[in-house]
């Protein structure tokens, strides 16, 4: 058996820009810190904020060394009047969520909920002028993402739909559970 790493010291972080795909806005966090006192690493004052609007995130929890080659985690995101916008078809002002990924003896569960609130989805159902696109390549999938669990709950609060066929405001919740590459809704 391989022993397990011991690490002690730790990583600063220092004005730290997260960018998610291809969302807006970037996710700035001025400072935060990975302590780490044996196999074990904690997330300590790793709160951020948008790059622009108003909103607060806050990154909890650990990382550990079970064995040699295998982590556990437990890593908590909090997020308070965060917006989110992607692309043109897309634009949350307002989420608020508590969303947790553990490790699980089966791979990772990804848990939690979060609340949209005044959200407007425009999405352009058809584009007479778009050219044909090829088919997309054979997904490869990631080893870390093929066993994650899926148990999120979605709130949904006054989002609006408006594209060429309608104009709606819908409210409701969903939940995705199922795994990452087979959600179930």
């Amino acid at each position: 058996l391989a022993a397990v790493p011991r690490i002690h010291g730790g990583v600063e972080v220092a004005d730290l820009r997260l960018r998610l795909l291809d969302t807006k806005p970037d996710y700035l966090f001025p400072a935060g810190r990975l302590v780490f006192d044996g196999s074990r690493g904690e997330f300590r004052d790793f709160v951020g904020r948008p790059a622009k609007g108003e909103g607060r995130i806050e990154v909890s929890g650990f990382v550990a060394a079970e064995t040699a080659t295998q982590l556990a985690y437990d890593v908590q995101v909090r997020a308070e009047n965060l917006p989110y916008i992607y692309e043109d078809i897309f634009n949350a002002p307002d989420i608020d969520a508590e969303i947790a990924l553990r490790s699980t003896p089966t791979g990772g569960l990804l848990k939690g909920s979060a609340r949209l609130s005044r959200a407007l989805a425009e999405p352009e159902l058809i584009d007479l002028t778009a050219p044909s696109l090829p088919p997309p390549p054979a997904a490869v999938q990631n080893p870390f993402l093929e066993h994650m669990e899926l148990d999120v709950f979605v709130d949904v609060r006054d989002l609006r739909v408006n594209n060429e066929l309608a104009d709606l405001r819908l409210e409701g919740g969903v939940t995705a559970y199922g795994t990452f590459y087979k959600p179930r809704f």
